[in-house]
């Protein structure tokens, strides 16, 4: 155990961090949703290389390091899932969020278009008629032709409704209008353009006449087009997600209502979280997400953007630790280390207290009694050690004891320090 932390301690006096600010770090980590980051994590570098260490040599070390980096791993998409959702403030789904709005509008829309049908005057469908005339034509006292394409059988259903309704019934002109209105969006999202365009000419010309009929008809018509622009932002968000650049994207968020932004939010991060549970297991779901443009456009619209980029961050580093424990052989690396972890400040203070007093003998019992494992102190037990402190996370992680062990290792340097300079003298 002593050998360990001295060797623990040597790896935190590498990463260039205090004891406090490792544990703090740990402690965040918990607290966070992130309980599997460890102090090795935390160290960087120097705590992955003393981790693969332990993960190269034989013993229940090796197993015990491996099958806990194995399981993480395996629960990393979830996790990300999950940062994403709470930093983008939308755990539903885009499709949950489109039905989500979809069944406001239409519950707002029964309310408030309920209440302008008991106020409505007459309607007059003239002006939408003769809309719809211009572009099909008709014969001599208005008797409608054969439809000579898409576009006029489409209208001509609909002026066949208008001559036909009574216009002091607001209900039905009502009815006919949000039929006009579907099929034009229908031909829009179909990619008919056109038809999209004549219907649409002819559904404003209705909704002028209905909006001279009743007085609140004006504003249920403009509640219910800012609904369906909420809607639609769902698609918006999903295409941002996909393709497009920072300097529009960013400008297109900012220009919607607040319903708007919460509905784009869901559609821009719904792909994210579909890539990041579909990646194959293995892969670094973290890595897609590290980069400028995400990172400039979750600034302005992820309301947990800090914390969701510090969970992002924790995900890429403990993929890099399983990396450097398991992954591909550094061989100079590995010598280096192994190198590192042979020498033992407490067999090389005991051994030079032994020479320097004359006990050439005890000197040598202690060489022949250690043997070569524990001269060099990798062992099965040294390695078992090793990855018990470094594995240490969630609120085990202790400032006071990284502090002692740092303070123990540098006296007992120091103790062979002075002997070296004695035996010098």
């Amino acid at each position: 155990t002593g050998f360990a932390q001295s060797q623990v301690a040597r790896g935190v006096s590498e990463s260039g961090m205090t004891p406090e600010q490792i544990a703090a770090q740990v402690s965040q980590a918990g607290s966070e949703g992130q309980g599997l980051f460890t102090a090795a994590d935390a160290m960087g570098n120097a705590g992955q290389r003393l981790l693969a260490t332990t993960a190269r040599g034989p013993g229940q070390a090796r197993t015990d390091v491996t099958t806990f980096l194995e399981g993480r791993q395996a629960g990393q998409g979830r996790r990300i899932s999950n940062a994403l959702a709470e930093g983008f403030d939308s755990p539903q789904t885009a499709a949950q969020t489109e039905a989500r709005l979809t069944a406001q509008r239409g519950a707002a829309a029964d309310a408030e278009y309920g209440a302008v049908r008991r106020d409505a005057g007459q309607t007059n469908v003239v002006p939408a008629i003769n809309q719809i005339d211009r572009t099909i034509g008709t014969g001599p006292g208005q008797a409608l032709q054969a439809a000579n394409d898409s576009v006029e059988g489409a209208l001509r259903p609909f002026r066949e409704r208008l001559s036909r309704v009574n216009p002091d019934d607001f209900e039905a002109v009502q009815r006919i209008r949000f039929d006009m209105a579907d099929a034009a969006q229908n031909a829009r999202q179909s990619g008919y353009g056109n038809r999209a365009r004549e219907i649409g000419n002819a559904v404003r010309e209705l909704d002028a006449a209905m909006e001279a009929a009743s007085s609140g008809y004006r504003q249920a018509n403009r509640n219910f087009a800012q609904a369906s622009t909420d809607i639609g932002a769902v698609q918006q968000g999903r295409q941002a997600a996909t393709r497009g650049r920072t300097e529009d994207i960013i400008p297109e968020f900012q220009g919607q209502s607040p319903a708007g932004q919460g509905a784009y939010r869901a559609g821009y991060v719904d792909p994210l979280i579909q890539q990041t549970q579909g990646a194959a297991f293995g892969v670094n779901k973290a890595r897609p997400l590290i980069n400028d443009a995400f990172a400039d456009e979750a600034a302005v619209m992820a309301p947990g953007n800090p914390l969701m980029q510090r969970r992002i961050g924790r995900e890429d580093t403990m993929f890099q630790t399983r990396n450097a424990a398991t992954g591909n052989s550094k061989t100079i690396e590995n010598a280096n280390d192994d190198a590192a972890m042979g020498l033992d400040p407490t067999v090389i203070g005991s051994l030079v207290t032994q020479i320097g007093t004359g006990n050439f003998t005890g000197a040598l019992r202690t060489v022949l009694g250690a043997g070569q494992n524990a001269l060099t102190g990798n062992t099965p037990a040294v390695r078992q050690a090793v990855a018990d402190i470094l594995l240490t996370r969630g609120g085990n992680v202790n400032a006071a004891q990284f502090q002692r062990m740092l303070d123990e290792t540098v006296q007992r340097i120091r103790q062979v320090q002075n002997m070296a300079r004695s035996m010098g003298r």
